[in-house]
């Protein structure tokens, strides 16, 4: 969060993003609930990227997170999964991250629609606790990448076979995975 973000509860942020950055997806943090679930669900709909989640469900609502979408860049499908905090808003029920992980990993790999994995995850590097990128790489089979955050550190990290990232806090770098 920051003083922008807080006055205008986020638009800006979310049109900053829309016209400049064009990320392919992205995950929800704590902040995106500073403002309680509608608001958070009016970024999502205002976004012209995907807003992911696989550990959240909107409770009372038509309109959902999804959990992963599947991109193809130049015939390598990779399947997007964004995963968060447990910050329990009124209206968000939130399930256990490594379970949710765990079973969509699974189903994607099972299935073969998927050549890559990459969670995006805003559960921290090693933060206190059963939940974190560091346990996500040691109990998920089948993740390639967790590009992270939360934990505003800078990260370049194999557990497993699985790679981690963080490039820090408040956009101040920018990070670049390259993989064959």
């Amino acid at each position: 969060g920051n003083v922008v973000s807080f006055i205008d509860r986020g638009k800006l942020v979310t049109e900053i993003m829309s016209t400049y950055l064009k990320p392919d997806a992205v995950t929800i943090g704590n902040h995106e609930f500073d403002f309680q679930r509608d608001h958070l669900l009016k970024r999502v709909k205002e976004a012209t990227f995907p807003f992911l989640g696989c550990n959240l469900e909107i409770i009372g609502k038509k309109q959902q997170i999804p959990c992963h979408i599947i991109k193809s860049y130049h015939g390598v499908r990779i399947a997007l999964l964004g995963v968060t905090v447990p910050d329990i808003q009124f209206g968000i029920k939130y399930k256990e991250a490594l379970d949710s992980i765990r079973t969509v990993v699974h189903g994607l790999r099972s299935k073969g629609k998927v050549d890559i994995v990459i969670v995006i995850s805003h559960l921290g590097f090693d933060s206190i606790g059963r939940e974190n990128d560091t346990v996500l790489a040691r109990e998920v089979k089948g993740i390639d990448i967790i590009v992270g955050g939360h934990t505003h550190e800078h990260v370049s990290a194999f557990i497993n076979k699985t790679f981690i990232a963080q490039a820090g806090p408040y956009a101040q770098f920018l990070g670049l995975i390259e993989f064959q």
